[in-house]
């Protein structure tokens, strides 16, 4: 039987690899000059799995027709499934050397440079692909990426512009989108995230993200919806668990805590954990089901018996009225951390709620001076009069350390030019001080900090100081010298009341007072620019201000209280 070309291409269709292989070997030997038939020769032993036998094969065909650049294609894909990247460049150039405008071979290099992560190069070998015409979404996609790697975004956007296909691509719609977030143009980001979701509705990842965008819009509802959606979906186990999160987040911000504690159900049926198990019990305990939120609890604490699982159960102990069990948990926290102010709060409020005035006082007087809010508003309104009895105890108790430092305060060339006025924020060396931020910062935060910054107050005597940083409730506090030189001086202050000792670092600069508080080993505020307020100039509001006391029958120290009263007469 004669064999001719269209037997060889026949058996190729069929994919009947072995009778090609055989069949070419005898066609080739009657027509050894016949091109096809090496190559059909080559692309049997590619098919089975005969790299060796397909690379002579293709050679031979190079051989017979050095100016094809068929068996340099072929060469090309042996080396690049045989990870020869180099010899792969190779072969695609020698097919530009013969046809330059070929498409494959100058795809082929971009992607090799792209694979490389070269991809500077790699860009311009799609440019010199996309100039002969070729617009395949493929290479568009990986040379949409490589701007992107090389953090070339808005160059990356006008390509994408000239380039994109009309029709939705997935993958181009993806990177343009990052790019979009990348360069903060969240209105054209929404766009394409809404594109994506439109496009493909049932990816649980453009689902989520077109949530945010709408729960961003506050369209609460449809964002409730988006997450029905995933759930309905077959996502793994891992992913339908955080969106059940989600969506039990939401519902409580909506007011459901009954939809928010199914999701929650489900939830930790999935991939149960102390903090889910603790999350729970809070909206358990916002259904009314105490004993569940208890159970709850007892659960976090089996599986980590950290400290916000007893303080949630401390809590929860003095809700439900058992008040022993409270002081049980909330000395667990006082030993766990006895610098932190919950266990003492905690303590307060169950002795409290036992009549243990004596010692509720005293638990929370210490939280207090750790900063505990509710301690203080708690003390306020419960026991005026003991908190006023033990600040002064207090006081006194600290007079007798620092009236030592009296002298030395007095004596100090930077304090001398404190002493006497009252210090409040100079806006103008503040604005200068702070212009990086405003330039780079979104305006209403830039006026927030303005707005909290001309609240500050400073009143600095050689017995001890006054301070209101923002509309915090005012600092009284002794303080010693701890470093001085000619310029600048750092204070130690000891609030009067008790509690954790802070820094302060103030030095003279052009009439102004600059202060950085607090100052700490590791961290430090940016300095804030005080000028001096003459006393005749006090205003009503701040005189208002600095009468104003947290207690109203406390006082501040005396030399305060001299200052205050000549203030603004």
């Amino acid at each position: 039987m004669t064999l001719v070309l269209e037997d060889l291409q026949k058996l190729l269709d069929e994919k009947r690899y072995e009778d090609l292989k055989k069949d070419s070997e005898t066609f080739l030997e009657a027509n050894p000059d016949e091109i096809q038939g090496h190559l059909f020769l080559g692309k049997a032993n590619i098919k089975l799995l005969q790299p060796k036998n397909a690379r002579i094969a293709f050679y031979n065909a190079k051989n017979v027709d050095p100016k094809n650049i068929e068996p340099f294609f072929y060469l090309a894909q042996i080396a690049l499934a045989e990870g020869d990247i180099p010899t792969a460049r190779t072969r695609y150039r020698q097919m530009l050397e013969i046809a330059p405008k070929n498409t494959v071979a100058l795809e082929g290099i971009a992607d090799i440079f792209f694979v490389e992560e070269n991809y500077y190069d790699a860009i311009d070998a799609y440019k010199k692909l996309f100039d002969v015409g070729f617009k395949s979404p493929v290479a568009i996609l990986k040379s949409a990426k490589a701007y992107m790697l090389t953090k070339q975004l808005e160059e990356g956007l006008t390509f994408l512009e000239e380039t994109q296909p009309e029709s939705f691509d997935e993958g181009i719609t993806v990177v343009k989108r990052l790019m979009l977030m990348s360069l903060k143009r969240n209105d054209e980001a929404r766009k394409e995230t809404e594109n994506l979701y439109k496009n493909v509705p049932n990816n649980p990842v453009y689902i989520l993200e077109w949530a945010a965008f709408l729960k961003n819009d506050g369209e609460i509802e449809k964002v409730e919806e988006m997450y029905s959606k995933a759930i309905a979906l077959d996502i793994p186990e891992k992913q339908k668990s955080e969106v059940y999160f989600k969506r039990a987040d939401l519902r409580l911000e909506l007011k459901n805590a009954k939809g928010a504690l199914e999701d929650f159900d489900k939830v930790i049926s999935i991939a149960p954990s102390p903090y889910l198990y603790r999350t729970r019990s809070e909206v358990r305990l916002a259904v009314k089901d105490v004993k569940g939120a208890l159970e709850d609890l007892n659960e976090a604490i089996n599986l980590s018996p950290d400290f916000d699982n007893y303080a949630g159960r401390g809590h929860l102990y003095v809700k439900a009225k058992k008040h022993d069990k409270a002081i049980a948990d909330f000395t667990r926290l006082v030993k766990l951390r006895n610098s932190d102010p919950e266990g003492y709060y905690g303590l307060g409020l169950a002795f409290y709620g036992k009549g243990d005035k004596t010692k509720a006082i005293t638990y929370l007087q210490k939280a207090e001076s750790f900063g505990h809010l509710k301690a203080k508003d708690l003390l306020i309104k419960k026991f005026p009069g003991p908190t006023v009895k033990l600040q002064e105890r207090s006081k006194e108790k600290l007079m007798k350390e620092f009236e030592p430092e009296f002298a030395a305060n007095e004596a100090s060339p930077t304090l001398q030019k404190a002493f006497g006025k009252l210090w409040t924020p100079d806006i103008d060396k503040l604005v200068l001080s702070l212009e990086k931020e405003i330039r780079t910062a979104p305006q209403n935060l830039v006026e927030s900090i303005l707005k909290l910054a001309a609240q500050d107050l400073l009143v600095i005597t050689p017995q001890g100081l006054l301070f209101f940083q923002a509309d915090d409730d005012p600092i009284e506090a002794f303080y010693k010298i701890v470093m001085e030189s000619p310029h600048a001086l750092v204070i130690e202050l000891q609030p009067t009341k008790g509690g954790d000792r802070t820094k302060m670092r103030l030095y003279e600069n052009a009439g102004s007072l600059v202060v950085s508080y607090p100052l700490e080993d590791t961290f430090e505020t940016a300095p804030r620019y005080y000028a001096p307020t003459e006393q005749g100039a006090i205003s009503s509001g701040q005189k208002a201000r600095l009468e104003t006391k947290v207690i109203e029958s406390s006082k501040y120290l005396d030399a305060i209280e001299t200052f205050i009263a000549g203030a603004g007469s």
